[in-house]
């Protein structure tokens, strides 16, 4: 099996001066330097589970329906076309699903 590499816990590191990286704003207030590395951290995680996105699929349905006059009879309410319609879709769709 690979072995894999020897990570270090954070406080084994080395020497961070953090309070280095923040800078004030014309207001003196550090919050946009913050929502920055917030941002980078965030695109960095983005970045790092790549592996994990998933490509969606498009898929193209096609009802096919007679509409023949007989469609229009008042037996369904509100008629056989559209209860042909709602019926065959939710089905088509859950098939698909």
């Amino acid at each position: 099996m690979d072995e894999e590499p020897e990570r270090t816990k954070r406080w084994e590191g080395g020497y961070e001066r953090t309070w280095e990286i923040l800078k004030e704003d014309e207001s003196g207030s550090p919050k946009a330097t913050i929502e920055d590395i917030l941002f980078k951290a965030k695109r960095k995680r983005v970045f790092e589970h790549r592996g994990q996105v998933r490509l969606g699929m498009m898929c193209h349905l096609y009802v096919v329906v007679d509409g023949l006059r007989t469609m229009e009879d008042q037996d369904l309410k509100p008629n056989r076309l559209t209860c042909t319609l709602k019926v065959e879709t939710e089905k088509s769709i859950r098939k698909l699903l």
